[in-house]
């Protein structure tokens, strides 16, 4: 707002100039509502120490002009008040220093307007040897005061809590010195603090509660020991530099464009908004409230810890050890480096033990760190890089939760990648994206309640997985359903289970070792596929476990719809180690495990029972068949049924007792036709 200068001070360029000024900051200033309340007390005046002088002229005038109620200048033990009607400018300047030093040292001023009236302290050019000075300084609503090339101490020296108390408009300019005991903006006022530049230096800081509180600065220093930022509190920083230690409470607002904030950021809620600049400190805590980064640098040379929420769009984001716990942080560009491990965590939230996880999403943007720990949590990779220079460790507990790694998009490498459940599988989930890592470890070890069964641990259904070393245990599944599976070093089964849903896949050696005496398993699909492994004669095995093979509907004799091929020849597997491979319930012959053997070509196949005779087939009035089986005394003799000489079922076996048996289908009449097979069974 711009006023019209009265009569005394026209011409007096100080007084121009500060009204433009004055036009200048105010239309930079607005209000932020948001949602809680700060309770300030009220400023109380020790009446009997305090004489009252008030300025009586409603036209602007001068600090040493005689227009005080006293009759006297302002001086010691005074509560000074500009407070009348009128729209006027009290200025301090030069001339004051010079002539009326002694009128700089009072005991409060206040600043008020009346209805229809518009008040202005202004302390222009008074220099920096003689500072004015209060115990306290009051400016309610609807007034300003303006400091330039001047030193302005509120010193609080009194024990009646006085303080700057803020419920209009400060402007600091032209390298002016402000030092505040106690800074209030927005408890009895809207209060407005627009800092140029110069220096601010406050002890404790109070912004929002009843009113409005917004601080903006645009160059200079603010120290503050202290700042509590709470509901419709409001702190933009601009330029210059912000040190010491601010609370944002629910409702604060912290709102970073530029410069520098060097100090400690404590979260009770509210929100830091981070667009430029450089914000620097030992450590970052987020127990709850939002941390939005959109540009800037924050850089922590300590931990960073979020249960609350922290949003990376743009900027530098770098850590020494950081984690989420409960939490989220979500990153869509930028970079992130964090030092050391990075922690995902659950807090527990029931008597049950079930617990609420943290989560981490990333769609674009640079992720870097030590390493990755996830428990009974979840991290979301839909895009971006994710540079984990260690291990990715990734723990599920039952009763605790489910812990996961999705990945469905953007690069991922990490030198070790370890997947464990404890009664519920950790589980890597990948749709799209590439994953390169040496050494992939999956387990969900054995439990005390014999009930546990098979869990995918690793679910590959796109993208592309590049790995050194694979080793499954217990009772995980990896499931390859899809996608791109790249590996040239050892496949080492410790138990645990491969389900290959894909026409073919390319492994290096294969390993079988012991864990708790569990046998391994490798699934083959309804569809075509060929498996082939590099020469694995060299490997050690562990003689005490097998590998069983499931759905197998290859050839006996090779090159089937299924073929498992081991190097390029018949010596790619030890005969050791061949006795420890098996084919489980092959198709048209009875259920149970066929050993293995080696053609020629490396190609695994069963080593089926030889077929026995079968001599007799009659059938009888009733449409029953019955069928004679020559065969050796004492040994079990099976029969397998089928209707197309393609599909084998089991039907029924017979110890041999005599040479001859006699087996009768009953069942017949119900085909319209019936094949019959004898064998020995193993």
């Amino acid at each position: 707002m711009m006023m019209e200068v009265g009569t005394p001070f026209q011409g007096r360029r100080s007084q121009a100039k500060y009204f433009q000024r004055m036009e200048k900051f105010n239309k930079t200033c607005f209000l932020r509502i948001a949602a809680a309340v700060l309770c300030l007390c009220a400023i109380g005046v020790e009446a009997q120490t305090i004489e009252t002088n008030a300025w009586t002229t409603t036209g602007n005038g001068y600090w040493e002009d005689a227009y005080w109620s006293l009759g006297v200048l302002p001086g010691p033990d005074q509560a000074i008040l500009l407070t009348n009607a009128g729209w006027k400018v009290l200025s301090i300047g030069t001339s004051t220093v010079q002539n009326d030093p002694h009128t700089l040292n009072v005991g409060s001023i206040t600043v008020s307007s009346p209805p229809n009236s518009f008040n202005v302290l202004l302390v222009n050019n008074a220099g920096y040897q003689t500072p004015i000075t209060a115990n306290a300084i009051t400016l309610n609503s609807n007034t300003v005061m303006t400091v330039l090339g001047s030193v302005l101490d509120v010193t609080n020296t009194s024990s009646g809590g006085y303080r700057l108390e803020v419920g209009g408009t400060v402007n600091q300019d032209e390298f002016s010195t402000v030092n505040a005991s106690r800074l209030s903006l927005g408890n009895i006022g809207p209060g407005i603090y627009n800092l140029t530049n110069g220096t601010l230096n406050v002890v404790t800081g109070y912004m929002g509660g009843t009113f409005t509180g917004q601080l903006n600065q645009y160059g200079g220093d603010n120290w503050v020991s202290m700042l509590s930022i709470t509901n419709l509190g409001e702190y933009d920083l601009y330029d210059g530099s912000l040190a010491g230690g601010v609370a944002l409470d629910s409702g604060g607002v912290v709102k970073q464009l530029g410069g520098i904030f060097n100090g400690n950021l404590g979260f009770f809620g509210g929100v830091y908004e981070l667009e430029g600049g450089l914000f620097t400190s030992t450590n970052m805590s987020i127990p709850s409230g939002e941390v939005i980064q959109t540009g800037g640098t924050n850089q922590i040379s300590g931990p960073l810890g979020v249960e609350g929420i922290y949003f990376l769009s743009n900027g530098l984001l770098s850590a020494v050890g950081a984690g989420v716990k409960v939490g989220v942080l979500q990153q869509t560009g930028g970079i992130f480096t964090n030092q050391g491990d990075f922690v995902i965590n659950y807090e527990p939230t029931f008597p049950d033990g079930a617990a609420a996880g943290g989560a981490v999403f990333l769609s674009a943007g640079w992720f870097a760190t030590g390493s990755v720990e996830i428990y009974a949590s979840h991290f979301i990779q839909s895009g971006g890089t994710n540079h984990v220079a260690g291990s990715i460790t990734i723990e599920a507990y039952q009763f605790i939760g489910h812990s996961d790694y999705e990945l469905s998009g953007g690069l991922l490498t990490a030198s070790n990648l370890v997947i464990l459940g404890f009664g519920v599988p950790g589980q890597l989930d990948q749709t799209g994206g590439s994953l390169f890592a040496n050494s992939l470890s999956l387990n969900i070890p054995p439990d005390d309640t014999g009930l546990q069964t098979y869990e995918d641990s690793y679910d590959l259904s796109g993208g592309n997985l590049v790995v050194s070393n694979i080793q499954l245990s217990g009772y995980a599944v990896f499931r390859h359903q899809g996608g791109t599976l790249v590996h040239q070093g050892l496949l080492a089964f410790a138990g645990g289970e491969w389900d290959e849903q894909t026409t073919g896949q390319q492994f290096g050696m294969l390993q079988l070792a012991n864990n708790d005496n569990t046998d391994s398993f490798l699934s083959l699909p309804t569809n075509a596929c060929i498996i082939r492994f590099a020469d694995s004669s060299e490997v050690p095995w562990s003689n005490a476990v097998n590998l069983i093979l499931s759905n197998w509907t290859g050839s006996p004799k090779g090159g089937g719809l299924h073929q498992i091929i081991f190097g390029t020849n018949s010596d790619s597997l030890t005969a050791q180690q061949l006795s420890q491979i098996f084919f489980a319930d092959v198709r048209g012959f009875p259920s149970g495990e066929y050993p293995a053997r080696l053609l020629p070509t490396g190609e695994l196949v069963p080593l089926l029972p030889a077929p026995a005779a079968i001599s007799g087939l009659r059938r009888s009035s009733n449409g029953a068949v019955s069928l004679v089986v020559n065969g050796d005394v004492g040994k079990v003799y099976a029969i397998a049924v089928s209707t197309d000489l393609l599909d084998w079922s089991w039907w029924t076996n017979q110890m041999d007792q005599s040479g001859a048996m006699v087996f009768v289908d009953g069942t017949t009449p119900n085909f319209p036709k019936r094949f019959y097979r004898a064998f020995v069974q193993p």
